[in-house]
């Protein structure tokens, strides 16, 4: 199984100030495993909301700080392959992924004179995800302590 993921998100960004030098926004979107458990690289039979909150803050006219907070889930499920040989592995799983981070950017120009501005920013991200599959009982099973992806 490969470990990759496919998000799309669709930015309902609501920002709403509470400070003059501070904006809260959330966000919503789908996220969609891509991998060998799912025949094409985006399948709505497979995607599942994913949801997120930031809070920026403006340090002056040209830097600002902010942090955000990310989940969704992806899941991949062989019962939805075209090749019938594939749908016979009968192998599936399911991961909540969580996300924080923390970005810097900087404007080039000062917004509050112009319309527009070009601007770089960098920053770190961590996340969490922990892949579990059903057993045949139908419990709920981790999946890494297994070795499944031949990383052991």
């Amino acid at each position: 199984m490969k470990k990759i993921t496919f998000t799309i998100t669709l930015s309902f960004f609501f920002s709403s100030a509470f400070a003059q030098d501070a904006h809260l926004g959330i966000f919503a979107g789908a996220s969609n495993y891509s991998g060998d458990l799912q025949s094409s690289r985006y399948t709505f039979k497979e995607a599942h909301p994913a949801f997120g909150i930031l809070l920026e803050k403006e340090i002056n006219f040209h830097f600002s700080v902010r942090g955000a907070l990310t989940f969704a889930r992806v899941s991949g499920d062989d019962k939805y392959q075209k090749d019938s040989s594939l749908r016979l592995r009968n192998l599936s799983f399911r991961s909540n992924i969580t996300e924080f981070q923390v970005v810097g950017e900087y404007n080039l120009w000062d917004i509050t004179q112009r319309r527009f501005t070009p601007y770089v920013f960098a920053g770190l991200a961590l996340f969490h995800f922990n892949p579990t599959a059903l057993d045949t009982n139908g419990s709920r099973v981790e999946l890494q302590p297994l070795s499944t992806e031949g990383e052991g």
